[in-house]
């Protein structure tokens, strides 16, 4: 029972590090919330947009890869699948005419990427449209799924337009604090208005007095200026707050607009206010004659390629796993363990190894050449001592001059010395013998 509770601990114990090390950690299986796609029937999603323009004629487009890919001619037509399309339109990729409008919702939860945001650069030069909703000003439930750790810093780089925050003003006066609590608190509902000059509101706003958008949770303001010295014009501001939430630009021939709310074009807010009569508005100026909508449904995570995050979530996979854990966990435990018998150990006899490992190199060294060696060893050790070079010479001379040197062992060694260097036959346990008495009168 003992051994059995161990292999199911270890068992364990190794599942636990495989997953913690290994396994892509996914979300939980709550509730998901709606997402801003075009097949999203939730409050958050882009059905009922979808829906309104094919109603109305409108060639509708489904991005369902990078935007490098979708904006060459010779990728989207090697690619079909590249984006699904509501009706039939000349071309799989953008043709250099323009005249098409991009619709993304920011934050992505796939980051563009740098060829991306070169790509779709040169697309709104050539005379395209880039509409970015983006979820400066609200935040919406979906946001928190999303990779907006740095969100300003995306949609700068993808509308080439540089976000600042507006500062709230410091004041110590009661009201005041009091106010900006009921701000908090109050509907999160929020109003957008156009600018007004004296030539009226811009096109893209005629016959809209306002703007619905939503926020689920609170939001900084922002102020945007650009980055490429291009003009930019402010086109909407807050009804609460008198900032700015919608901005123009242009970039070569195309134009880009972002507004501070992701929410407007949302199935929760497409019909209220003027919300569907702003976007007719901006496809009646900015379609061209052969041109599309696009919906960017890439970014939020429906895509025609790989995807390791789509790939990990799907729940068949987990069905699998779960399932080879089950067999190889019951394999574990449920495998009895055969005791191993333990063997005798031989006591180790260094005698025979020293006689085996003799043996050997008795058998593969001629006994005059391991004589030399023995004896150049033996003369190494004394030039050694001597601080001279250790090349194997002899040093009859200074052997000569020891005192404590037998004169007829060193006689002996210089016989078998001779004999060891022509090649002839010698003792090699005698010589042995000699060398070591010969150290040990030199010690």
């Amino acid at each position: 029972m003992k051994e059995w509770l161990v292999s199911a601990g270890l068992a364990l114990a190794a599942l636990l590090l495989f997953w913690a090390l290994l396994f892509p950690k996914v979300g939980g299986s709550g509730e998901t919330p709606s997402l801003p796609i075009s097949t999203d029937r939730g409050g958050a999603g882009y059905l009922a947009l979808d829906r309104w323009l094919l109603a109305e004629k409108v060639p509708v487009v489904h991005w369902h890869h990078r935007y490098s890919a979708q904006m060459n001619p010779a990728v989207a037509a090697a690619t079909p699948a590249a984006g699904t399309e509501r009706r039939p339109t000349p071309a799989a990729a953008p043709g250099p005419a323009g005249g098409d409008v991009l619709i993304t919702t920011m934050p992505h939860r796939a980051p563009v990427r740098r060829a991306e945001q070169e790509a779709l650069a040169e697309w709104v030069g050539r005379g395209n449209t880039l509409l970015v909703m983006a979820a400066l000003d609200d935040t919406p439930k979906w946001s928190a799924l999303a990779y907006s750790s740095d969100l300003h810093q995306q949609v700068e780089r993808l509308a080439r337009l540089k976000f600042t925050v507006v500062e709230p003003k410091k004041s110590d006066d009661p009201d005041k604090v009091s106010g900006f609590l009921d701000a908090a608190l109050a509907e999160p509902v929020v109003a957008l208005e156009p600018i007004t000059t004296v030539l009226g509101p811009h096109p893209f706003f005629t016959g809209v007095e306002s703007v619905s958008a939503r926020s689920d949770l609170p939001a900084s303001r922002w102020q945007a200026t650009s980055t490429t010295g291009a003009p930019v014009l402010e086109l909407a501001r807050r009804r609460d707050t008198g900032d700015a939430a919608v901005w123009l630009t242009t970039l070569g021939k195309g134009r880009v607009m972002v507004s501070g709310f992701a929410t407007p074009l949302s199935n929760e807010r497409i019909g209220v206010a003027g919300n569907a009569r702003w976007l007719g508005n901006i496809l009646a100026q900015t379609l061209g004659p052969q041109g599309r909508v696009i919906l960017d449904d890439a970014h939020q995570g429906v895509v025609d390629y790989y995807d390791p995050q789509a790939f990990f979530a799907d729940p068949r996979l987990h069905h699998a796993l779960w399932w080879i854990v089950l067999v190889w966990f019951a394999f574990v435990v449920g495998t009895p363990h055969l005791r191993q018998a333990p063997a005798a150990r031989a006591p180790i006899d260094d005698a025979a190894m020293l006689r085996m490992t003799a043996r050997f190199y008795a058998g593969a060294i001629a006994a005059p050449t391991a004589g030399v060696r023995l004896i150049e060893h033996f003369f190494n050790s004394i030039r050694r001592r001597r601080s001279l070079r250790e090349d194997g010479r002899p040093v009859w001379e200074w052997l000569e001059a020891q005192a404590r040197i037998p004169r007829a062992q060193l006689d002996e060694l210089k016989a078998v010395h001779a004999r060891a260097s022509a090649g002839r036959s010698i003792d090699l346990v005698r010589l042995q013998t000699l060398l070591s008495n010969l150290s040990g009168h030199l010690a």
